[in-house]
């Protein structure tokens, strides 16, 4: 949960705040002009920040990041968290491009390795090479049974955009790395509270060995140069089908499940086979 000193509880209420009834263009736009006027504003700079991190100007977000943090030194040690997120996403971008490969906890199963490399052959122009890896991986994929909270339980779960299949997307320890959720006994979420948690939410993994890491999911599905406010702002969920068998999202995740679908930004809490719920 990424908060300023005093966040709305609603965060439909700090997007209203930021946006005013416009676009997000539009309000990216008089943040500069209200920061041409007052450059030393500290608030204004966290705006514009907050502005530009939805529209997935890392480059523009982090520079704003960088003097708002100048501008303050109470500011440095969220700033330095924020950079890692920062980084993190732009590392992802060449990971969605089929550039990198994301990082792992351990040496990655076979499956979950074959998932970068159908993103790599779809992104290389090779969709049916894609195909040929993603039915592959998804054929030994093991199954995990679970519960959500709110939600029902579960015999399987998945990405509902099936480049990530059964991993999760993390970021901590300033890198992005993929984590099945076969190796994962609990995930919890603190409440939806800022407009930053639309953008990752942060969450506490409990493994299968009962290590315990501190992370950030990404809210989002990565960006595109054409995405909608509503995308960005992680209001609704698109879908492209690509390929045979890849369909990308845009806008806020999901999870498929053989009960139904559940909105990342709708839960609380999941655990995976038998273990206990850890509500936030």
């Amino acid at each position: 949960m990424l908060k300023t000193a005093a966040p709305p509880a609603d965060p439909r209420d700090s997007l209203r705040q930021l946006l005013r009834g416009r676009t997000l263009e539009c309000a990216i736009g008089d943040a500069t002009g209200n920061i041409q006027r007052q450059p030393a504003d500290v608030d204004l700079r966290w705006v514009l920040f907050q502005l530009l991190c939805l529209k997935g100007d890392w480059v523009r977000a982090l520079k704003q990041l960088q003097i708002w943090a100048s501008l303050n030194s109470s500011h440095l040690r969220m700033a330095q968290m924020l950079r890692e997120l920062l980084r993190a996403e732009a590392y992802r971008d060449e990971v969605m491009k089929g550039h990198k490969e994301p990082g792992w906890l351990d040496e990655p199963a076979d499956w979950s390795r074959q998932l970068t490399q159908a993103i790599h052959a779809l992104e290389s122009g090779n969709p049916a090479r894609a195909d040929v890896l993603r039915r592959q991986a998804l054929d030994v994929a093991p199954e995990v049974p679970g519960h959500a909270n709110p939600g029902a339980g579960f015999a399987w779960i998945t990405d509902t955009d099936t480049r990530f299949g059964p991993n999760c997307e993390l970021m901590f320890s300033g890198g992005y790395r993929w984590i099945p959720f076969s190796l994962i006994a609990r995930l919890s979420f603190p409440p939806v509270q800022g407009a930053l948690d639309l953008i990752w939410r942060q969450c506490k993994i409990t493994l299968r060995d009962q290590t315990e890491l501190s992370a950030y999911m990404p809210t989002r599905y990565p960006l595109l140069r054409d995405q909608t406010d509503a995308q960005k702002l992680a209001t609704v969920t698109t879908w492209a089908d690509r390929s045979d068998t890849t369909v990308t999202g845009a806008g806020q995740r999901t999870w498929l499940t053989d009960t139904g679908e559940i909105a990342m930004l709708s839960v609380l809490s999941m655990h995976f086979e038998g273990q206990s719920v850890e509500c936030a």
